[in-house]
């Protein structure tokens, strides 16, 4: 990846206060975590992990945060667009996604 480029966007959509709202959290660097940010985020705003509808993660989520997500998060369908080892491709992809304006960029269901 480019310097400056994220390493990785997760986007958590969360059922709160009746409501469906959006968690947004990129990664700066592969040391940063971007699901960890948003689970990090709904502990500190006292969000249950059962109220996560979706979470759509540019990269694969690893074994350990798909265990984490059958425990905490039953209700999420998790989506992600690319596997480890394709980084070019997911540099190219994503350079296509933003120059789209149907939808958001990183909606893809």
């Amino acid at each position: 990846m480019q310097p400056g480029q994220p390493h990785n966007m997760a986007i958590a959509e969360v059922e709160h206060n009746g409501a469906i709202g959006q968690i947004k959290a990129s990664a700066a660097s592969a040391d940063d975590d971007a699901i960890r940010f948003i689970v990090d985020l709904m502990k500190q705003e006292g969000i249950s992990g059962d109220r996560v509808v979706r979470l759509y993660s540019e990269r694969q989520p690893s074994p350990e945060w798909c265990e984490y997500f059958a425990t905490h998060w039953p209700n999420a369908a998790v989506t992600w667009s690319f596997c480890p080892g394709e980084d070019a491709r997911m540099e190219a992809e994503v350079g296509k996604l933003l120059a789209k304006r149907d939808k958001p960029w990183w909606k893809f269901w």
